[in-house]
């Protein structure tokens, strides 16, 4: 789940191992690890694993305090290639529980909401461009980074899709 308040990433990563599930476990504990990092570094008392009763559970979630979940992250896996990535909730609590609650009930799912937590919560001067700079910061303290701009064929592509993928409820819904 995510929204206006939530960061959203991605990491591409060239698998040259006989396959792409060598490896797994070790790409997600580096993700994990490297963004319960950056959140400490911005003074989140952050940790990597699930939280009992965690929307979307995963051993691999970055928490705050053992008590609230603050990121989720999934792989997907090609020949060459492994694609991690996750969502950061950065505000916003409130606008995910409304979407879950009804969701984890259709599918007689356990769930706590008060599992459900963000960066605002644990810091209430965190902005979102601050959670993207300490991102990056642990991105570059680790790898290289390049700049990169999407054509302007994608761009135009992009928009033309944009109103496909916007949720009716959404206030910038069409």
């Amino acid at each position: 789940m995510f929204h206006g308040d939530t960061l959203a990433f991605s990491w591409t990563i060239p698998v040259n191992a006989a396959s792409p599930h060598d490896g797994v476990m070790e790409r997600f504990d580096e993700i994990a690890g490297l963004m319960a990092r950056a959140f400490r570094s911005l003074g989140v008392d952050a940790h990597v694993g699930e939280v009992s009763g965690e929307y979307c559970p995963g051993r691999h979630s970055v928490n705050a305090r053992g008590e609230t979940k603050l990121m989720g992250v999934g792989q997907r896996l090609i020949r060459k290639a492994a694609h991690v990535g996750g969502v950061v909730v950065v505000d916003g609590v409130e606008r995910i529980i409304d979407v879950l609650t009804p969701v984890y009930r259709a599918l007689d799912i356990d769930w706590r909401p008060d599992t459900t937590g963000s960066l605002r919560n644990e810091l209430r001067q965190v902005s979102y461009d601050d959670v993207k700079q300490a991102v990056l910061n642990e991105f570059a303290a680790n790898y290289e980074l390049y700049d990169g701009n999407l054509s302007p064929d994608t761009l135009t592509l992009a928009k033309t899709l944009e109103p496909e993928h916007i949720a009716p409820l959404s206030p910038t819904a069409p």
